[in-house]
């Protein structure tokens, strides 16, 4: 290359600046010439060539100017979505007439994304009702919400978190914005929040009732088949003054760009991350890859968690710094003022929640890097050695990722057959190392699988802590045909083992075959859950396992009973009354012994036995069994609306669901009607008239998403 060919090339990019900042001086003095055609001329070209670092030549510009210089302003600085961070920093500067032209400039681009985003909110039934109406333009799969605080005045509703997961997890079509004094409140000591199953803007309400804030959205929605999704905003109910959503983003940005507190920062990043404004979200994730900013950073991984990228996360070198955000932690963080900053303050649960986020912003996308590079290979090849935490961050970026990635899928089925985590973290927290390794299954299942061997099966069985975990553990270990279940049943008893676990044990022995030690499980499995799962495995692969676990059961019980022990002859009657209970629920018992386990549910007050049996051939005492326990607990004065009561509630919702599913549309309508009618008249009871508020008949869903169960917490 010649040195001419040289100098070119490093003088053309200072060339180009120079030019650009010449062509931004001129527009700018043309503003004020004597021709409306030369003044409007430089607004458009202002519009195009305008950029942050030019806020210097816009406050010259301001200096003296008129209401029109300072308009065409507005209107230059307003036109892109480009131009926020240019607003931004109008808005922070001390002169009054700056500050008026970077939040007018803002306001027009947020009205250009929400149509009426500055007239007076909807409050209180209005933004419900509104809620509602946008509901009904999509489809939602119904949301299960748990009690996420106890009756235990003592006990602290993290509103945050759970507004957040409802967000990600429901999806919802609208954006869900914390207002920045009620994230920094102290957590609301709330009302248990009652168990629903519902759509979104249901369960949304639940979480308003216990917490008691109050909801504000826009006064104009969006029409039919505009992208636009519009916002809620989430305030405290006792301080939630009228003011229009528009204005409240003005002022977020405002905070964000100015040197307030870094809590404050933080949440108001968050609340314009959680409006799903995406000139907003682009701009702050901008502000974290450009400058550092970590409250940026808390914004636009919340953003990134619900589905909205900014582009400032695609770029490789972004995704590499926030891999060693959770690789490293504190101990490196020093060299790198982006990492201090970040774990500022931070303790180690709040790391790893950070590590948990970080990840879900990786997985949301998109598989690919912006320079073209491989995002699944590059999360894959850090795991080898990887810290606890940042190994879990990558395992949820991984299985959000998915695809078919053979050797990503290896690497994730490594970690199970070794020490997934370094030694110290096990005996610090065994249950997170049990939440990485499940994780480490989940990523595996989900990038196409591999042959897995897991070194610690004890741990995985301690994840199924309740119904749905232990489904969720027995499916990712059927699919990934991992060698686990075997090692678990050497390692301790089923008897250790809890309830929960025993229905992962059971699972997997049945989709290996293994019938006999399937059958060994029901004396102490829940049969109705065992039952269920072998009538799936049935409906889904045909294999007649069912059948054989039960006729195992059968043969390892004893042929001659005259010889047995009273003691013994009762444990005897209580194993084939389980063998029928679980024949039951497999949908393999023969019809003239279904009675039997009828009258034994009525017996043993199985209320949830008898909501299935309603539609069969016990139908008819099913029904009455059912309707007697409800008149019974409505003839108790001291009886309330508590867990008995819903359990009730909720055996009386599936049994109304067996009937309608099985086309008894007569038999139906009369169980409905006889519950109806002694809710009624017993209106003043406390159980009549909570279910009466809550809408009897409320059926129970045959799908929906449990939060907790498909949140990917550490």
């Amino acid at each position: 290359m010649s040195l001419l060919a040289a100098c070119l090339l490093c003088t053309a990019p200072q060339s180009d600046a120079s030019a650009r900042a010449a062509d931004v001086a001129a527009a700018l003095a043309a503003l004020r010439a004597g021709a409306s055609v030369e003044r409007a001329s430089a607004e458009q070209r202002l519009a195009v060539a305008l950029t942050a670092a030019d806020v210097g030549a816009v406050r010259g510009a301001l200096a003296g100017a008129d209401a029109e210089v300072a308009a065409r302003l507005v209107n230059a600085i307003g036109a892109r979505d480009e131009h926020v961070e240019l607003a931004a920093r109008l808005l922070v500067l001390d002169e009054p007439l700056a500050r008026d032209v970077g939040a007018r400039a803002l306001r027009q681009q947020i009205e250009r994304w929400l149509h009426g985003a500055f007239a007076e909110p909807r409050r209180g039934k209005a933004a419900t009702d509104a809620l509602s109406d946008w509901r009904m333009r999509f489809d939602w799969r119904p949301i299960a919400v748990e009690a996420r605080a106890s009756a235990n005045p003592s006990e602290e509703l993290d509103l945050e978190r759970e507004l957040d997961r409802l967000a990600r997890l429901a999806p919802l079509p609208v954006g869900i914005a914390l207002d920045p004094d009620l994230a920094l409140a102290p957590n609301p000591r709330a009302r248990a929040v009652e168990p629903t199953f519902g759509a979104w803007d249901v369960a949304l309400d639940a979480l308003r009732r216990a917490a008691r804030f109050e909801l504000q959205t826009p006064e104009q929605w969006p029409e039919w088949g505009e992208p636009t999704r519009p916002f809620a905003v989430v305030l405290a109910g006792s301080s939630a003054a009228p003011r229009a959503p528009g204005e409240r983003l003005v002022e977020w940005l405002a905070e964000v760009a100015s040197t307030a507190p870094a809590p404050r920062r933080a949440a108001c990043a968050r609340a314009l991350a959680g409006s799903s404004w995406p000139a907003g979200i682009e701009w702050l994730g901008r502000r974290w890859s450009e400058r550092g900013d970590a409250a940026a950073l808390d914004g636009a991984l919340l953003a990134a968690g619900r589905g909205a990228v900014a582009r400032a996360l695609r770029s490789p070198e972004v995704v590499r710094t926030l891999l060693e955000l959770v690789d490293q932690g504190t101990d490196s963080a020093g060299a790198n003022a982006q990492l201090a900053a970040v774990f500022a303050g931070a303790d180690a649960e709040e790391r790893w929640q950070l590590a948990a986020r970080i990840g879900r912003a990786l997985g949301a996308g998109p598989a690919q890097n912006d320079d073209g590079s491989s995002r699944v290979a590059e999360l894959a090849a850090g795991l080898d050695g990887a810290h606890a935490r940042g190994a879990f961050a990558r395992l949820v970026a991984l299985e959000l990722l998915g695809g078919a990635h053979p050797d990503a899928a290896q690497a994730c089925a490594r970690l199970l057959a070794q020490d997934a985590v370094r030694a110290d973290v096990p005996l610090q927290s065994p249950q997170r190392t049990a939440r990485v390794l499940r994780q480490a299954l989940r990523a595996t299942v989900a990038l196409g699988g591999a042959a897995v061997e897991i070194a610690h099966p004890e741990l995985l069985l301690a994840c199924a802590t309740d119904a749905a975990s232990a489904r969720e553990l027995a499916r990712l270990l059927e699919a990934s045909a991992a060698t686990a279940a075997t090692r678990a049943s050497g390692a301790a008893p089923a008897a250790a083992l809890g309830p929960h676990a025993q229905l992962v044990m059971f699972a997997w022995h049945l989709a290996r075959g293994r019938s006999r030690e399937a059958a060994a499980l029901l004396a102490t499995v829940d049969v109705a859950e065992a039952g269920a799962w072998a009538r799936a495995a049935e409906l889904e692969r045909g294999n007649g396992a069912a059948p054989r676990v039960a006729q195992a059961a059968r043969d390892a019980l004893p042929a001659d009973t005259a010889a047995l022990s009273d003691e013994e002859r009762s444990r005897e009657l209580e194993s084939r009354e389980r063998i029928r209970e679980f024949e039951f629920h497999a949908g393999i018992l023969l019809p003239e012994a279904e009675p039997l386990v009828v009258d034994r549910a009525i017996r043993n007050g199985n209320l949830e036995l008898l909501a299935r049996a309603v539609a069969g051939p016990a139908g008819e005492a099913a029904r009455a069994a059912l309707v007697d326990v409800l008149r019974v607990r409505l003839a108790d004065e001291a009886a309330g609306d508590d867990d008995a009561g819903r359990r009730i509630e909720r055996a009386l919702g599936a049994a109304l669901r067996e009937l309608y599913a099985a086309r008894l549309d007569e038999a139906a309508d009369a169980f409905d009607a006889e519950v109806g009618e002694r809710l009624r008249a017993a209106r003043k009871h406390p159980l009549a008239k909570a279910l009466l508020e809550r809408g009897w008949p409320r059926l129970p869903p045959v799908d929906w998403i449990d939060l907790e169960a498909a949140d990917r917490a550490p």
